[in-house]
């Protein structure tokens, strides 16, 4: 496994709807407008608060750099773990069928 270097696209949380007694046609338009905005690939997911339900639109974006920091440094560490398995496997092996 390599480290990808590159940004990703990662899913996350980029707005929110309050839908408590609301109508249908002003929550059509609210959806209109986060499609607009979201684009229409962004997912939405009920979820209640102490306020009353809402509506949690993901989308997917591009990671930040911290995000993208700790992805690289976490890929980084488990890529350096590997090797040091497999090299730990390699000698086992050898160390067995050359013996």
């Amino acid at each position: 496994m390599a480290v990808n270097y590159e940004r990703k696209m990662v899913k996350s949380e980029v707005d929110t709807l309050y839908v408590n007694y609301i109508n249908l046609e002003l929550l059509l338009n609210h959806v209109k407008k986060l499609i607009k905005k979201h684009g229409p690939d962004a997912h939405v997911q009920m979820m209640s608060s102490d306020f009353g339900a809402y509506v949690g639109v993901t989308a997917l974006v591009p990671e930040t750099n911290v995000q993208m920091e700790r992805r690289i440094a976490q890929e980084d560490r488990l890529e350096k773990e590997q090797e040091e398995q497999d090299r730990k496997e390699y000698e086992r092996l050898t160390k067995k069928y050359k013996g």
